[in-house]
């Protein structure tokens, strides 16, 4: 049997408007049409027009005793084994609220209000897993205007009276259901406005508007004619009292675009966006700038993924009688921004006329919960997050791909609630733009003796905070890089090579200078020196230039010729014939750095100075003190971000070295010990070097055979750092107040002076031959050997 849609129409408009012809108290008494939904029940699909109002303002209000309320208390607790749990319905699938679930966000601890209605307060559908309510009865009221008082009568009876449809009971499974909802683990306050089942007095929506800001964040009303207001009344009209419940509360009211009724009550949806400059007398209350982000109008999308044909929509300019001038246009934009779109046909939900069965139904008003519920699940997620923040990453994150591209008919998009929980913008490591590093920038290298730092199991749940300061627990592992450099030979060939010199008499002093052959004139080196004084400048340098510098067969092993040093002058002074001051000044090269530093181009400089004394022929001692300060690095350690190792770190180390002669034969011994002095932990980083001790005992033979042969073979600890203590103050996310919360973590570590690496070199050749050197090592870090072969013409 089919009903002619148009005939039912007219009658029951005929019906109302005769019915209400009778209200002389028009400005404060206004009936919107809430618009039509369809209701699928065995084969027959009938269209009935409901009524509902928007708006408040006006008469006189009063909130008589209640009554005792037990007798609308849920029924608890109840058994929910036999009852599916949520996830299947395409208002779930279609808007990956499913997904959202399994990140364990379901609205929990999230209020949302509901003036419709009522609801069925003992439905299966609004109970938890255990059995118990999750209806907020004892704040849920009815709330009706008697005309004949012209008072407000806030009672307690909330129940669903709307048959046979049960409108509110529909809606609220669709927002916060266990089985049909998007938001299964959100709390219900439900408000019932319609006693006369299909409409109600605008001053009784608003003030259960007004009733349910004070309680709720999250406000649906799945009514329409809640958003463009008349302006006739003055500070008393709607639109004003409206504004003035928003401005007052934290909470945002998500409202059904319409469903074809504000032109010609034909079904067919309508620009209603366009009303705002079509009618003079009408205000947008969601473009409003001092409730930025609190309106939301929902559209309705049918099953092939396109606007619902009933459902109304913002429209653009295009809809304006005249046209936009360039102020019109922008204002245009700000209307289609106020909207989103939503599953909104054939929306299977609670049917409120039993306490267990579902009924499908299609409107806006059943896109609008869909909008609540995704609200509600981006709450949960953040207790700290603000309604209006959650209403602006909805919109953001709607999908505005493809169809929904067009604005005016989809406003903002399509939501998508599993997009708008993830991130926006750069992931920084604090909640704060004060010293706050990108999750990209934050790097850092560490020698594998301190490998253990990198599997601290509190790096693999770090906060880091997205552009609205949402935490994200973030696994920061990969970006800790444990280093164990690679032998490069053709590197110590280049830096070990003895390139062309010139040499010049100059009265007591001779200057020598050497240049690098692979660029134009550039100056590898420079000395000045007589018979008591020294004066040398070194383009590159090793990190043990004074041991080079004495005793040049030193040069010639691999671990003391890695250009870890740029310029670097040093000074010799003899005071007697066996006593003798020399100083040193380098700084690091930051070609070598392999963690860039990009606040400070100097990463490390050293200060050297000390004393040679020939205490015999064959025996003579070394004694220095090298001050280093070092920029977010320490002994190995380098970082960046919230990876830095201090800023400005200072260390002190001690030498003593002894080498013992024998014809041909050198044996030598050298012993470091020092310490960190003090260390500045860097701004924004979760490291803190509370204390770090160094040293290193190396231990060798080398032999000249002749003018050009010679070998040695040395050993040594390889890793200088010997102990240290390091505190990790990582933030574990943010408390509802939006104070991030942290942990300290301490991690130590020890090495010995046992020695641990074994390297070698021997080189031969005559003055007019061939000539080769052959290197062999053998670290923790790599195990080789190089053979260079050269001749010079």
């Amino acid at each position: 049997m089919k009903l002619d849609l148009c005939e039912i129409t007219k009658v029951v408009c005929q019906k109302r408007d005769a019915t209400f012809t009778q209200n002389k108290q028009a400005n404060k008494l206004k009936h919107y049409p809430r618009g039509y939904f369809t209701r699928t029940l065995i084969s027959v699909l009938i269209l009935t027009s409901l009524t509902a109002c928007g708006g408040g303002g006006g008469g006189g209000s009063t909130t008589p005793v209640l009554p005792d309320p037990e007798y609308i208390i849920p029924i608890e607790p109840i058994s929910v084994a036999d009852v599916p749990l949520s996830g299947t319905y395409k208002q779930q699938t279609i808007t990956n609220a499913d997904d959202v679930w399994a990140l364990g966000h379901k609205g929990q601890n999230i209020t949302i209000g509901v003036v419709d209605s009522g609801v069925n307060q003992n439905h299966v559908d609004f109970y938890d897993d255990n059995g118990y309510s999750r209806i907020n009865w004892t704040d849920a009221r009815s709330i009706e205007y008697i005309l004949a008082e012209d008072s407000i009568d806030y009672t307690y009876d909330y129940r669903d009276i709307d048959t046979p449809d049960f409108h509110g009971t529909h809606v609220s499974s669709i927002a916060l259901g266990r089985e049909y909802g998007i938001a299964p683990e959100a709390t219900l306050l439900p408000v019932n406005v319609f006693f006369d089942k299909g409409s109600a007095y605008n001053i009784a929506i608003h003030e259960a508007v007004t009733y349910l800001a004070s309680k709720a964040p999250i406000i649906n009303a799945s009514i329409t004619g809640m958003v463009n207001f008349s302006n006739v009344g003055g500070s008393s009209s709607e639109f004003n009292s409206y504004l003035t419940t928003l401005q007052t509360y934290d909470s945002a009211l998500v409202v059904a675009a319409g469903n074809g009724d504000s032109i010609g009550n034909d079904n067919i949806g309508d620009p209603i966006g366009a009303e705002h400059f079509n009618n003079t007398t009408v205000q947008n209350l969601a473009i409003e700038s001092s409730i930025d982000n609190q309106v939301l109008s929902v559209i309705a999308i049918d099953d092939s993924g396109v606007r619902a044909n009933f459902s109304d929509y913002p429209g653009s300019c295009a809809d304006v009688i005249g046209g936009c001038n360039d102020s019109e246009a922008l204002t245009m934009t700000e209307i289609q921004n106020t909207f989103i779109s939503a599953p909104g046909t054939f929306i299977e939900a609670a049917d409120g006329s039993n306490t267990t069965g579902s009924v499908s139904y299609s409107g806006t008003s059943m896109a609008a919960p869909v909008v609540s519920g995704g609200l509600a699940l981006l709450m949960s997620a953040w207790n700290q997050l603000t309604i209006q923040d959650a209403v602006r990453i909805l919109k953001e994150t709607a999908n505005n791909t493809g169809v929904y591209a067009n604005a005016s008919i989809y406003g903002v998009g399509l939501i998508d609630i599993l997009a708008a929980i993830g991130p926006i913008g750069d992931l920084e490591s604090s909640a704060s733009s004060t010293a706050s590093y990108s999750l990209t920038e934050s790097t850092a290298s560490i020698p594998a003796s301190l490998s253990g730092l990198a599997k601290i199991s509190a790096l693999k749940s770090v906060a880091y905070f997205d552009d609205y300061n949402r935490d994200y627990s973030v696994d920061i592992t990969p970006a800790i890089r444990i280093e164990k450099t690679p032998l490069d030979w053709n590197q110590f060939w280049v830096n070990s090579h003895s390139n062309l010199a010139t040499s010049v008499e100059l009265d007591d002093y001779a200057l020598s200078v050497s240049f690098d052959n692979t660029q134009y004139k550039a100056i590898k080196s420079l000395a000045l020196q007589n018979q008591y004084s020294t004066f040398q400048y070194f383009k590159n340098s090793s990190n043990s230039v004074i041991e080079t510098s004495n005793n040049p067969l030193a040069s010639n092993f691999y671990s003391n010729n890695q250009q870890d040093f740029g310029a670097t002058l040093v000074m010799q002074q003899a005071i007697t014939p066996k006593l003798a001051l020399f100083t040193a000044v380098q700084e690091q090269d930051n070609s070598f750095s392999r963690v860039q530093n990009t606040q400070n181009e100097t990463l490390a400089q050293v200060q050297t100075m000390g004393l040679s004394y020939q205490l015999t022929h064959n025996l003579s001692l070394g004694l220095s003190s090298q001050l280093r300060q070092e920029q977010d690095s320490l002994m190995g350690l380098q970082g960046s971000g919230t990876f830095s190792f201090g800023e400005n770190n200072q260390s002190q180390l001690n030498t003593l070295s002894l080498q013992y002669s024998y014809n041909d034969i050198q044996l030598f011994s050298q012993f470091q010990q020092g310490q960190l002095l003090s260390s500045n932990q860097a701004p924004g980083s979760y490291i803190n070097i509370e204390q770090a001790e160094m040293g290193q005992f190396k231990l060798g033979v080398m032999q000249i055979l002749s003018p050009q042969t010679s070998w040695g073979l040395q050993t040594f600890n390889y890793n200088r750092l010997l102990q240290s203590d390091i505190s990790l103050t990582l933030p574990v996310g943010m408390n509802s107040t939006g104070k991030v919360e942290n942990q300290t973590i301490r991690y130590s570590q020890k090495n010995s002076l046992q020695p641990d690496t074994v390297e070698l070199f021997y080189k031969a050749g005559s003055a007019n031959a061939l000539k080769f050197q052959l290197n062999a090592i053998h670290s923790p870090d790599d195990s080789g050997f190089g053979l260079k072969l050269y001749q010079r013409f």
